[in-house]
């Protein structure tokens, strides 16, 4: 799952009260982010509305900071809490995809060679059981 957003807007000082989700520019996804607790909000709601917000937290640095802005933000629904959900070991957050185990040849002779040695193999182990 891609969370797009990285940022929970709350109306009240200290990360307390009603939260938001800033508008996405683009229109084109669900903005949706982490609160600390590890639940997933959701913004279904558009268009956004102009709101006075007081303080937000960051998923990025673990940070809530006090900061009175005003920003266009849609009021949240909140879904699953994705550290009750799963059992650690596991990372809520940016992350890159580890590289694949087994290096998938990109050349077509370098494919049609591998597949012939895993069909070789197999038939071999057969004949020997």
């Amino acid at each position: 799952m891609t969370i797009h957003n990285e940022v929970v807007f709350y109306d009240q000082a200290n990360c307390q009260g009603t939260t938001y989700l800033e508008d996405d520019a683009y229109g084109v996804t669900t903005p949706a982010a982490f609160t600390a607790n590890g639940t997933v909000l959701i913004s279904p709601t558009r268009p956004a509305t102009s709101r006075v917000i007081a303080s937000y937290y960051d998923d990025t640095s673990g940070q809530c900071t006090n900061n009175t802005l005003t920003i266009p933000a849609d009021p949240t629904q909140a879904g699953p809490n994705m550290k009750t959900r799963f059992t650690a070991p596991f990372t809520i957050g940016p992350g890159v995809l580890p590289a694949a185990i087994v290096q998938v040849p990109t050349n077509g002779w370098l494919l049609l060679g591998a597949i012939f040695a895993a069909v070789t193999i197999i038939a071999l182990l057969r004949l020997r059981s």
